[in-house]
């Protein structure tokens, strides 16, 4: 009667045993899998830091480099206003293409994109992008109104307004970042506000003396 009464006992403390066990493994896994979602959830939450940290940048030095631009664009424009003589017939002529030179038409966009580099650097990395990319259209516009004899003067990419950056297309409007110093291209936005120098209209057209003219000049004369 003794020994079978032992072996309910047995089974049942191994049984117990066994199910500990089991409890015991699923809970190690589970650590491991919660260790494991953790590790990858915080390389996804790294990867995106820093792939907005690098959209900031960019945006920040494709600003620098457009007011480099515009700033270059700008002194060809002032060297027009000098040089009237070269081109102040055909202005007067309206030949096409040929208008007064505008130092001052870049001030707007150039304020955008300085703008934009406030808004980038104070961490709106969405509102830096939106600035932008309304900069790069003002640019653009810009652009079709430069006289032909400014273009002929230009170089390299200053011939064209630059496309919008790519880098806008991946930047949502509600995105932030961390804040980091303003570009010391900045710079060269300050000095094209700074120019003021325009023309109010270009010089006439000479006129040519006509054989009867000494005559009418010299009857008033006498007269």
């Amino acid at each position: 009667m003794r020994d079978n009464q032992k072996k309910p006992l047995n089974t049942h403390r191994r049984a117990r045993v066994k199910r500990a066990l089991g409890a015991k493994s699923g809970n190690a896994r589970d650590r491991r899998l919660r260790s494991a979602h953790k590790s990858v959830g915080n390389s996804g939450v790294n990867q995106a830091v820093n792939q907005r940290n690098d959209l900031q940048l960019d945006l920040l030095d494709e600003v620098g480099e457009r007011l480099k631009k515009i700033h270059a664009v700008q002194n060809h424009e002032l060297l027009e206003i000098k040089d009237q003589r070269d081109w102040y017939k055909e202005v007067a002529m309206g030949v096409a293409g040929y208008h007064l030179p505008d130092p001052t038409r870049w001030h707007e966009c150039a304020r955008v994109y300085m703008q934009a580099a406030q808004a980038l650097a104070n961490g709106n990395l969405g509102q830096g992008a939106r600035l932008v990319e309304r900069a790069s259209q003002m640019e653009e516009s810009v652009y079709a109104t430069v006289p032909e004899m400014v273009k002929a003067r230009m170089q390299g990419d200053e011939k064209a307004a630059a496309p919008t950056p790519d880098a806008c297309a991946h930047v949502e409007s509600n995105m932030s970042c961390g804040r980091v110093a303003l570009p010391e291209e900045l710079e060269f936005g300050r000095r094209i506000l700074n120019v003021t120098t325009t023309l109010e209209d270009s010089p006439p057209l000479p006129t040519k003396k006509r054989w009867f003219d000494e005559l009418e000049e010299e009857e008033e004369e006498e007269e």
